[in-house]
């Protein structure tokens, strides 16, 4: 048995890495839009310098913006990895419009 292992206990793990069911949805969800609405004017956008405003309008209809902010606050009381994944999806295609959603 390796330190580890003897460290840990006999083969119990410490940490989960799968997402949940919710999580993974909203990672698809937003790995769509992001494909579909943003990455087809992402190089305009950086090419022009321009403020991401028709995607930021899009992604608040979707609820997005303010998604870790509790309910009672009107916010969608959603946990920071959902928040970490859709930042990271919307990075992938359109850094100004992931770094405008992570601020």
């Amino acid at each position: 048995m390796s330190t580890l292992e003897s460290a840990i206990g006999q083969g119990e793990t410490m940490l989960n890495f799968q997402l949940n069911e919710q999580q993974q949805m909203i990672r698809d969800m937003i790995r769509d839009f992001a494909v579909k609405e943003v990455e087809p004017i992402a190089a305009e956008i950086d090419e022009t310098m321009e403020f991401p405003e028709a995607n930021i309008d899009k992604l608040a209809q979707l609820g997005i913006l303010g998604m870790t902010v509790p309910p009672e606050y009107g916010g969608q009381g959603m946990d920071h990895l959902s928040y970490t994944l859709v930042v990271e999806e919307l990075s992938r295609v359109c850094a100004s419009t992931g770094i405008t959603v992570a601020a």
